[in-house]
């Protein structure tokens, strides 16, 4: 979404009725990141009216609901079309969307044998910044008014700065996006876009969805699997597949599927998954014994990456990594592969970071020291208020949002609690019976998720948002196992 587009465009887009939401800003946020230069933004263009078909029944056909074409073993049912809509993609999008110096959030004429632009393209792009922020800005009405809701919102700008402030800091190879963040197809197109070739993934979903989407250069299960039809399946993929291992289970599971590349999974504090770090070289041994390539080791300071305390953050990332040096010693390989979002930029020993989170965000996350910026949340709807106690009651509650972090929030406002289709909330400043109004029934607000990924989950689609405008709609296609 433009820079300029904030609560008033907002208000102005979704009806009279929208001058009661609470301090809703869609953008407000600067889009520079200090010493990271993003150029080249001409404005948001002048959108074609929506399919319906994208931003109205949630049980569109061609957004996840196809039957099955893998196994039963994939719940729900595998879908083979990557795509959303790929044979209507000139009909959301009435023009392609420059983004900076890459074309990131465009819809590529070799994905759908488009023509090139031509004069009349060309001269719609030198239209100024103003009259085509003012036509999105009337798109906008008939857009986000047509979504059910509760509805999940990215904004365009937010999530350009996100992907090329990564790009910037760990360019290349040295970051391996985790698919788990967002699920979503598309997305991952536009991290390989700018970079990032290889990709981590901790479902066999999204291993087999990426790899029939062509993203299957480097892709890394980072999860212990011992489901011989599923490993078989991995083997078996148009695609380069490593997967994390850390007994002689896992191994012997592996390798009888025939894969051929593994890690060595360490635990290095978090109490989940891998192996002593003692014991890493022998399962090392044990793995190429068996056939593996063994490309090296992967280790997650999960209970550090969240940590607000930039010192300690650094101080415990320091001695997670000082347990897979040990480990590394007796494993051997290229990859150390390691990190999350929270410690993209202190973990200086893994050759590449496992960040997923920086693309869209949370407000976990939003509390640390980190360049990225939250690019998604909820688009709700009032449908309650009480004046005499002074809260607000919005459709969306646990079964939109991850809950594990906390209450979701509201700017301008102070969630109460969720219920299972409700988030019920208050002013800041007083609303009650003798205070400031709440919001009217039927006023939408913005609600912002604390854990990213399982909010990603729950739903069937995102909206993309540039300039006020609805400029695309993925969907997360590679939700389940």
């Amino acid at each position: 979404m433009g820079d300029a587009i904030g609560a008033d465009a907002f208000a102005g887009a979704v009806g009279e009725e929208a001058e009661h939401v609470l301090a809703v800003q869609i953008v407000g946020i600067d889009r520079h990141v200090p010493g990271i230069g993003i150029h080249g933004r001409s404005g948001a263009p002048q959108q074609e009216a929506l399919d319906p078909a994208l931003v109205g029944d949630e049980i569109d056909p061609e957004v996840g609901t196809e039957g099955p074409q893998l196994s039963g073993r994939f719940q729900p049912a595998f879908c083979r079309d990557q795509e959303v809509a790929l044979r209507r993609r000139r009909q959301l999008v009435g023009m392609p969307i420059a983004v900076g110096r890459r074309a990131l959030l465009r819809r590529c004429c070799h994905q759908c044998n488009a023509p090139t632009h031509g004069a009349a393209e060309r001269l719609e792009e030198r239209r100024s910044v103003s009259e085509r922020r003012a036509s999105a800005t009337m798109k906008v009405h008939e857009s986000l008014n047509a979504l059910t809701t509760p509805a999940l919102i990215v904004d365009g700008d937010v999530l350009e700065h996100n992907l090329t402030a990564m790009a910037m800091a760990l360019p290349g190879a040295r970051c391996r996006p985790h698919i788990k963040a967002h699920k979503t197809t598309e997305l991952a197109r536009r991290q390989r876009a700018i970079g990032h070739v290889g990709f981590t993934c901790a479902t066999t979903r999204e291993m087999v969805g990426l790899a029939a989407a062509g993203l299957g250069d480097d892709l890394l299960l980072a999860n212990e699997v011992v489901d011989a039809e599923i490993l078989t399946t991995l083997a078996n993929l148009d695609a380069r597949v490593t997967i994390a291992v850390d007994s002689e289970h896992t191994i012997e599971a592996a390798a009888r599927a025939g894969l051929k590349e593994c890690l060595i999974d360490v635990n290095v504090g978090l109490p989940r998954c891998g192996c002593l770090p003692d014991d890493a070289g022998h399962l090392a041994d044990l793995a190429r014994a068996r056939g593996l390539e063994v490309r090296g080791v992967m280790g997650y300071e999960g209970h550090v990456v969240g940590l607000t305390d930039r010192v300690e953050r650094e101080h415990q990332t320091a001695e997670c990594m000082a347990q897979l040096a040990r480990a590394h010693l007796g494993v051997g390989g290229d990859v150390i592969s390691a990190g999350g979002t929270g410690t993209f930029d202190c973990n200086h020993f893994a050759t590449e970071i496992q960040a997923g989170s920086y693309a869209l965000m949370d407000t976990t996350y939003r509390a640390l020291d980190i360049p990225f910026r939250p690019a998604l949340s909820i688009l709700a709807t009032i449908v309650s208020v009480n004046a005499r106690n002074g809260y607000a009651v919005a459709d969306c509650g646990l079964k939109s949002l991850g809950m594990d972090h906390g209450n979701p929030s509201i700017d301008g406002a102070t969630v109460w609690f969720c219920s299972d289709e409700h988030t019920t909330f208050s002013t800041d400043d007083g609303s009650t019976d003798n205070g400031a109004p709440l919001p009217e029934v039927g006023t939408r607000v913005q609600v912002w998720p604390a854990h990213v990924d399982p909010t990603v989950a729950y739903h069937e689609r995102m909206h993309v948002v540039e300039g006020g405008a609805i400029v695309d709609t993925w969907a997360v296609d590679l939700r389940g196992w």
